[in-house]
């Protein structure tokens, strides 16, 4: 029979067995706590500037650290190296990395922090701490970098249109940054004119334009981060100033189009004085061409009509002359001038009753009327004696002199000259 208290099948356990369980127990506890990873669940960098990512493991004796790999996890799961530190092989970081990545202190790898230095946007994102240690194997840690930062400030809206009584006016301040910006409105050496409205980054004119309200505005845009601000120069233009430039706009075009229209009319004026000065230039050459022609078919005509006369009429003008000379031995002195006119008259008549002009007539007698040749063996002196004194041809002939083979007349004083018909008178 079981003892009083005891429940039958149940075995009996001593207070030894149960303090060693307990001592076990204890044992297995203090071994669990030394795989721990000590890391920053959210680590905060600023823009630009360094930033440490810790990883720190908790070793027993007996226990070291091999080798550290930091990775970054991308956005779909993927995850991408970093960097490496080994006991025995040093530091390797990729080349996306390289000169930014290095581990933070020397000594066991039991520290494994690195610094990013240089922090940009990019840099964003969870990073993975792996740890190999020996005896106890593989460990891992978790933590994300967020990045800090307040992108330029600047002011829209206004422009150089805003005028007197415009309405709807409006400037807004951009700026952006991590965490989120406040933004806060100011006026150079004055406060904000009244009937102005602060909504968050802009600043609303809820009424019309003044010419009171130019002036500088400044956006203040501030993070725990950083601060920065943006200015804009408003300037709003008066009705009068406008009026006014508009007149002087108005007079300045009026002269313009003046300008332009004396300048177009001038062109027009040289064209014309060029074209009327070349129209009488080729109108000038023409009649001059026309005349050189005229003149020089006359003198063919006169040169070809002198030798026709000349060649047919030679007897007749030798027998007028003897017969003349018979008359001369008869006749008085009344009878030798009217003898001499007929003879100049024989002289100066055309067959066919055409006679010249007086111009034509003297080129015809200066240029074309030869000399007759003195027969062999006797001289001009011999051939005055044997004619005589009272010969009219020679009477006639005092009136000429020989030049170069061609008779001409000799100028006189006792009112020789020849008429419109070619006549010695």
């Amino acid at each position: 029979m079981a003892p009083r208290g005891m429940r039958p099948g149940k075995p009996f356990l001593p207070p030894l067995l149960a303090l060693f369980f307990l001592l076990l127990l204890l044992l297995l506890a203090a071994t669990g706590r030394a795989g721990v990873v000590e890391v920053q669940r959210s680590v905060t960098a600023v823009l630009g500037q360094d930033v440490v990512l810790p990883c720190r493991y908790r070793a027993q004796e007996q226990e070291h650290v091999v080798q550290v790999t930091w990775l970054k996890r991308g956005p779909a799961g993927s995850s991408a190296e970093v960097a490496v530190l080994n006991r025995e092989h040093g530091e390797h970081v990729q080349e996306p990395y390289a000169g930014r990545v290095m581990r933070r202190a020397g000594g066991p790898l039991e520290d494994g922090a690195i610094v990013l230095r240089n922090a940009v946007q990019g840099d964003e994102g969870d990073y993975e701490c792996h740890l190999i240690t020996f005896p106890m194997g593989s460990f891992e840690g978790r933590l994300t970098l967020k990045v800090l930062d307040l992108s330029d400030a600047s002011v829209l809206g206004h422009t150089e249109e805003w005028q007197e009584g415009m309405e709807g006016a409006a400037l807004t301040c951009l700026g952006d940054g991590n965490p989120p910006p406040t933004y806060n409105w100011t006026r150079l050496d004055a406060p904000l004119p009244a009937g102005v409205r602060v909504k968050g980054d802009t600043l609303i004119f809820q009424r019309p334009l003044a010419v009171a309200d130019a002036g500088d505005y400044i956006c203040h845009v501030s993070n725990r981060v950083a601060a920065k601000e943006a200015r804009a120069n408003v300037s709003v233009r008066s009705r009068v100033a406008d009026d006014e430039v508009r007149k002087v706009d108005l007079v300045s075009a009026s002269v313009v189009v003046v300008g332009v229209i004396a300048a177009v009319l001038l062109c027009v004026l040289v064209v014309v004085v060029v074209v009327m000065t070349l129209y009488h230039k080729r109108k000038t050459k023409r009649i001059s061409e026309k005349y050189e022609e005229e003149l020089t078919l006359t003198r063919e005509n006169s040169i070809r009509r002198l030798h026709s006369s000349h060649s047919t009429d030679t007897r007749t003008q030798l027998e007028e002359t003897l017969q003349l000379r018979a008359e001369s031995r008869q006749g008085s002195l009344r009878g030798d001038s009217l003898r001499g006119t007929s003879i100049c008259s024989a002289m100066s008549e055309e067959p066919e009753g055409r006679s010249y002009s007086t111009l034509s007539t003297v080129r015809e007698i200066e240029t074309q009327t030869e000399v007759p040749a003195a027969p062999a063996g006797k001289e001009p002196k011999d051939e005055e004696e044997e004619g005589g004194g009272d010969d009219p041809i020679k009477q006639a002939m005092t009136h000429f002199v020989q030049e170069n083979g061609m008779l001409q007349a000799k100028p006189t004083t006792n009112g020789i000259y020849i008429n419109g018909r070619g006549h010695l008178v």
